[in-house]
Order: structure tokens, then sequence, then C-alpha cells
């Protein structure tokens, strides 16, 4: 039945299952919106069996999103090798996630909140196996602060490309240009306000913005010779409040 499918497709999948749902996706048409779109699949790790205590979902979220990254990256990286696509044109693996939590400051420049700061080394977990070559971020400081466990264990110098104030179109433009610019694997940290816009940017479908709830997600497209990238939609860490309906 192809509306059960769907729905299981959309559902929490426990990470024993994780790899044959993959596969299933990528040979089954019904889950293909049409030929030559980024090939879009929902996958959330399944933190049931974790306990009550926070730090121990955070820690199931992480170990179950490193597993699914380190398949993912095999799984795009061997199809765009046979098409003799050049790592030098632009990079192999793009991973896009919004900064996380901040503290609950007025205004200016907010750092990480405790929550926060827990999340950016659950990033450094997931993301440390990867393969991550360059990382890319705003100026401000939360994204900074996001990137910086992951930066620092891996010996990275983060690149900031500066929002200016009222252009944040502009700033999408050249984000998308630094990544493009980079070969290898390639991490973007930004905002509620353009994560969706650069993944746009970089060929792949329009989307909506995140939410201001909205921290877990992460976006990984596989760039492709003369196609549009193959994108998938992955979380990590602790989970989001319920989505608003006019963002994700």
């Amino acid at each position: 039945d192809r509306n059960t499918r769907n729905s299981d497709a959309n559902r929490y999948i426990g990470k024993r299952k994780i790899y044959a749902v993959i596969a299933d996706l990528v040979r089954d048409p019904i889950y293909v919106i049409e030929p030559q779109t980024p090939l879009m699949v929902m996958l959330h790790h399944d933190v049931a069996d974790a306990s009550n205590d926070n730090s121990s979902q955070m820690e199931n979220g992480t170990l179950a999103m490193h597993k699914h990254l380190m398949k993912i990256a095999a799984f795009f990286l061997i199809p765009i090798a046979a098409l003799a696509f050049s790592a030098a044109a632009e990079p192999q693996l793009i991973v896009l996630v919004r900064h996380a939590e901040r503290a609950t400051e007025a205004a200016g420049d907010p750092a990480l909140s405790e929550a926060g700061i827990q999340r950016a080394e659950a990033l450094a977990t997931a993301l440390e196996h990867v393969g991550i070559t360059a990382i890319i971020t705003s100026n401000f400081r939360r994204t900074r602060e996001t990137a910086q466990p992951l930066a620092k264990q891996l010996g990275l110098t983060p690149i900031s490309v500066a929002i200016r104030k009222g252009d944040v179109a502009a700033h999408i433009q050249d984000v998308a240009a630094a990544v493009r610019s980079q070969s290898g694997r390639v991490l973007v940290v930004g905002h509620s306000n353009t994560i969706a816009a650069i993944v746009q940017a970089l060929g792949g479908p329009a989307m909506p913005e995140l939410c201001e709830t909205s921290f877990s997600h992460v976006f990984v497209m596989a760039p492709k010779s003369n196609a549009a990238p193959a994108l998938l939609r992955l979380h990590y860490g602790d989970g989001n409040a319920p989505a608003a309906p006019d963002c994700q």
C-alpha cells in the first residue's frame, strides 16, 4: 500500500533498520517526486529506548546520526566517482545545519546556551569521521560556537562569511560561492532564515525556512555533474518542538 509505505518512511526509524530503508527508498520510484529532482528522505533516529535523561538522549541520537552519515557518505560518493565527477569543481559532500540553541539575551550577538553547547559537542561527535575538510559559518557568535568543537577536533579554521545588515540575499549567494570554491566535504553552519535558501542556491529544492524552535535538522547534499544534487534530511541530538505550519 503506497500510503502506508510513505507514512512508514516519514515516521521514526530504528537505527537497525536505517540502511535497509535507504536502499528501499533508492530502488522504489514511489519516493522520487519526479525525474531529475533531488531525492529527499526524512530519516529520524529512534531514541525511544533511551533513558529519560536528556544527556542520554543526546548521546544516543548523536551515535545514530554518526552511523547514518558514514553510510550516506559512502552511498553518495561511489556513484559520483563512477560519473567521473571532478572534486576540484565543487565539494563531494555538503552538510548544512542551523546553529545550536542560543542564550536568551535580549539583543546583540548572543552566545550559545548550555543546551546549545551540548548540541555543538553532539554535532562534533556526529561528524567526527565524516571527513569534513572545510567549515563555513556566518560572522555571528552562535554559528562560530556551534562549529568550534568540530573545528578544534579536526584542526580546521572556519571560514566566516559576513551577513551585511539588511542584505541576507547577498549573504546566501556569498555562502554558496564559498561552498563551491571548496573541494572535499564541507560543513555549513547557518541560521533559521538562511539554511533552506542556501540549499536552494546550491541546486536543491525550495523548502520552508526552519522554525525558530528547530535546531536538530541536518541537510546532506551530494553534488552531481549535470544533475540536481541528491539531498537527505536527518536529525541529530535532542529533538525539536512541533513545527509551525509555515516552517520546518
